[in-house]
C-alpha cells in the first residue's frame, strides 16, 4: 500500500506529506494544469451548508473519541479531511463527472462513483483506521 499513515512521527511528517501529496493530489494538479482550468470550472467551489459543519463535526467526535493526540493522530485527521477529501472530490466529482457529463448524464453517475467505489472497495479499512 502506497499510503501508510501508521508510522507518523515528527521527524518523517514533512515526508509523508510530500508522499501522501504526489499519490493523493498529483493527479488533481496535473489534470488543473493540463486543462488550465480553475477550481470552479471543475464545479468545486465551497458552498456552505449545515450538513457540512455535522459532518465535520462528527469527524471531529470520532477524532475526540479516538484519542489518539499524538502526531500520528492530528496527521490521520488532516490526511483523511484534506488530502484524501479534495484528491477524491477533484478526481471523481470534479473531472470524472463533468468530462462524462457532457454525454450522458446517466453515464456520468454510474461511471464516476463505479471507480469511486472501487477505489473504497480496495481499500475497506479507510474508515476503520480513523475510528
Amino acid at each position: 500500500m502506497l499510503i501508510s499513515i501508521n508510522n507518523i512521527t515528527i521527524n518523517n511528517v514533512g515526508t509523508k506529506f510530500i508522499g501522501d501529496f504526489f499519490v493523493m493530489l498529483l493527479v488533481p494538479l496535473i489534470l488543473a494544469v493540463i486543462y488550465r482550468k480553475r477550481l470552479i470550472e471543475f464545479k468545486l467551489h465551497f458552498v456552505h451548508t449545515y450538513l457540512q459543519y455535522a459532518l465535520i463535526a462528527i469527524m471531529m467526535t470520532f477524532f475526540l473519541l479516538h484519542g489518539d493526540f499524538t502526531i500520528r493522530g492530528y496527521y490521520k485527521l488532516f490526511f483523511y479531511l484534506v488530502v484524501v477529501g479534495f484528491g477524491e472530490k477533484f478526481i471523481f466529482r470534479g473531472y470524472v463527472y463533468n468530462e462524462l457529463l457532457r454525454h450522458n448524464k446517466f453515464l456520468a453517475v454510474i461511471v464516476s462513483g463505479f471507480f469511486w467505489g472501487i477505489l473504497h472497495a480496495i481499500l475497506p479499512d479507510y474508515w476503520l483506521e480513523m475510528v
